[in-house]
This record gives C-alpha cells, structure tokens and sequence, in this order.
C-alpha cells in the first residue's frame, strides 16, 4: 500500500491521494488499510517518512566517503543530485503540493529538512577549516549548493512532465529550445560538472 501510495503521490500530490485509489492500485480491500494504518493523514505521512529515509540513509553513507572534507562535500551534494533525479516526478509532485500549503507536507518538511541541512551544513564548516573553501554563512552557501545542484534537474522534470502529458510545452522558439535540451541537466555528467562549479566558486 506504501509502493502505491507513493505512485499515487508521483502523480498527483499528496492532496490528490485517495485511499480508495491505494487500495485499488495495492489490490487489498479497505479493510486491511483500516487494519494498518489510524487514518489517512498518518498512512501519508509514513509514505513521505519512507521516501525521506532512503534518501538521508544515501546522504549519510555519501557524506563519510572522501578523504578531505572537499572530497565528501562533492559525494554527497552528486548522491543529492542523483536522487533528486531519480525522484523528480515525487518532487515536482511535492513542491506542488507545498505551493497548494498542505499542512501535512508543510509539517513534514519542518520536522525532516534539519537533518539533512545539519548534514551539509557540517560538511560546509568542515571544508572551510580544511581551507577548501571561503569563508560564507551557511545560510548563503545552502541555496548556492542545493540550488545549483537541483534546480536544473526540476525545471528538466517539469518540462519532461508536460511533454509526456500530450499538451506539449507551449509555443514559441523557447520552448522548442527547452524540449531540445532538457535532458541534458538530468545526466550524472551534467551534476558532476555543476557540482564542479560549485566547488571552484567556493574555492579560495
């Protein structure tokens, strides 16, 4: 029920789940979803708290393999960037929901995002005393990093959403320069050459 909770998810928001819709796609009847799970809002929340935990488990497991403080700093921000990548439809589907202020969603990032900006924000300081990077504030290095890493990989989802939707992109020369280029951005060589970016505007 949580595999399909989360396809349900991918495609319309939490805002658009509906139990009869997981049941369903799950093949169990309703009373196994009562059976399991107190209501609606909780069985959400353990969807989202499942997606989450893969991710900061690949985060932490990234953030300990380098041999300088710079070195784990780039895997982590690339298993970032993968991830997100991998997950954009659930992302784009998320931040819709977000915009839409779904108080469920908008309480469950409040509760998760500090752990893995804790994360970065440790790598941060660690780079500066290894001397790999300026002297910033976390808090105008997070959107440099996070930003530059996952914004082109968003826009890309969007824009590869509304292709597969069949009502196209829209009209004009940019728009086909969009259709044209977005899968660029998605490939492990376009993150990799971002998060280089990234490391050399930092640098000292």
């Amino acid at each position: 029920m949580l595999e399909a909770a989360k396809e349900i998810i991918c495609r319309d928001g939490c805002s658009g789940l509906r139990i009869r819709d997981v049941v369903e796609r799950a093949g169990v009847n309703l009373g196994m979803f009562h059976y399991h799970f107190e209501s609606k809002e909780h069985f959400k929340r353990l969807a989202l708290q499942e997606i989450y935990e893969v991710f900061f488990d690949k985060l932490s497991r990234a953030s300990k393999e380098g041999a300088t403080a710079s070195d784990q700093l780039r895997n982590t921000l690339f298993a970032i960037g993968r991830f997100v990548r991998d997950e954009r439809e659930f992302y784009l589907a998320v931040f819709k929901d977000i915009l839409n202020d779904d108080f469920d969603v908008f309480q469950f990032f409040g509760e998760n995002m500090p752990r893995h900006v804790s994360l970065i924000k440790g790598l941060l300081k660690k780079c500066q005393e290894e001397g790999s990077m300026i002297e910033i504030h976390h808090a105008q290095a997070m959107p440099i990093v996070m930003g530059t890493v996952n914004f082109p990989i968003l826009i890309a989802g969007a824009i590869e959403r509304r292709c597969k939707s069949g009502k196209g992109v829209g009209k004009g020369k940019g728009f086909e320069i969009a259709k044209e280029h977005f899968q660029y951005p998605l490939s492990d060589r376009a993150i990799s050459q971002r998060i280089d970016i990234i490391l050399k505007g930092l640098a000292p």
